[in-house]
């Protein structure tokens, strides 16, 4: 049986060559962007959601899938990804999905779904839900009054 362990939304993950260990950067948990709702477009932000994966019985390989959705504070499903998981060799496995951008649709409560389904089984199980806030504001508004200004000390003659 797959097993998961974590998931983590990040702004970038490097990959150590010697160690095969992974440097998360830049959690998220939310991104406060200028501007207004706008249906179907990305701001160009790229981030990563990263799920690591583990066999039930270190002894025992085992296959399956896993499916990662990003949702919509409305519940409408904004992406859908899906990846063949074989542990047959190794008992931990990493799946990284990479964003080029986040949409700004609808601000609010955005959750990363994970679920898992071994080989053989039709029904999937949700293992994590992962929220990432997107909060919008407004551009401000330009002042009709300019702004101060600091003087220095005048130097003497």
């Amino acid at each position: 049986m797959i097993e998961h362990v974590w998931t983590v939304i990040c702004s970038r993950v490097v990959v150590d060559q010697e160690s095969n260990n992974l440097s998360i950067q830049n959690v998220l948990e939310r991104v406060t962007i200028p501007g207004e709702p706008i249906p179907e477009t990305l701001v160009p932000m790229p981030f990563e959601v990263v799920t690591m994966l583990t066999r039930a019985d270190r002894e025992e390989p085992v296959r399956g899938s896993m499916r990662m959705q990003m949702l919509f504070p409305s519940g409408k499903v904004f992406d859908t990804r899906e990846a063949d998981i074989a542990m047959t060799r190794h008992t931990t496995y990493r799946v990284r999905n990479r964003f080029s951008g986040l949409p700004i649709a609808e601000a609010g409560r955005h959750v990363f779904t994970v679920e898992l389904r071994n080989a053989g089984e039709e029904q999937w199980r949700q293992v994590a839900a992962v929220p990432l806030m997107i909060l919008l504001k407004p551009p401000e508004e330009e002042s009709t009054v300019g702004e101060p200004k600091v003087l220095g000390e005048s130097e003497s003659v």
